[in-house]
């Protein structure tokens, strides 16, 4: 099996990353983490009001979809790793 380059890019430094991604990974464990009561403090506590949840939850999504996007390529490299290995790629299922 023959692949060819697909020409992904990633050019934001890991500093400026962490400082984009990770408050909004520490968000979300709080909001998995709390009960109903906690979460509608905390979302006002961060918002000032429910005028302000929109932007919270597109910027929350935007997050997502980038991060969703970065386990699309290490899905990709893992099956091109194991197919240089002489395998067959196993579905991204079966290698969680």
């Amino acid at each position: 099996m023959t692949f060819s380059p697909l020409g992904l890019r990633f050019d934001e430094s890991n500093s400026s990353f962490a400082l984009a991604v990770l408050p909004w990974v520490r968000i979300a464990l709080t909001l998995c983490n709390g009960d109903r009561r906690k979460i509608e403090n905390f979302v006002m506590d961060m918002t000032g009001g429910e005028d302000k949840l929109t932007p919270l939850l597109e910027r929350m999504r935007k997050v997502r979809r980038n991060l969703g996007a970065l386990c699309e390529w290490l899905d990709e490299a893992e099956a091109r790793i194991e197919t240089v290995q002489g395998g067959p790629p196993a579905a991204p299922s079966a290698r969680a």
